[in-house]
């Protein structure tokens, strides 16, 4: 489809190496990542947003572009990992934290 994008933490490492340094070969290395990042953002958008007009005139042609576009074809709700922490487990810290709180004002 698409040319892969320096990803953003690249970008971040190059704009921080660079202002450490000042170093004219940092700073070119920073700017041409910035710009081929933004670019790559461009060439993005263009496409999508032509793709989603024109399947915009059929609906499942329109639905089919978008579950492509979240990527929600490819991710099952067995494949997604919890992130942080279930119910329990933010309870019992509560509970813990309160205990402790408590505990060290008594008196």
């Amino acid at each position: 489809m698409l040319s892969v994008a320096p990803s953003v933490v690249t970008v971040v490492v190059f704009e921080r190496r660079y202002k450490k340094t000042f170093d004219p070969a940092d700073e070119a290395a920073y700017v041409a990542a910035s710009h081929e990042k933004l670019s790559t953002f461009k060439q993005k958008k263009s496409y999508w947003s032509e793709r989603i007009n024109t399947d915009g005139s059929s609906l499942t042609k329109l639905w089919r572009s978008l579950t492509t576009l979240l990527q929600r074809d490819e991710r099952t709700a067995d494949a997604i990992k919890p992130t942080c922490n279930d119910a329990d487990d933010l309870l019992y810290f509560f509970e813990e934290k309160v205990k402790d709180v408590r505990a060290s004002t008594e008196g």
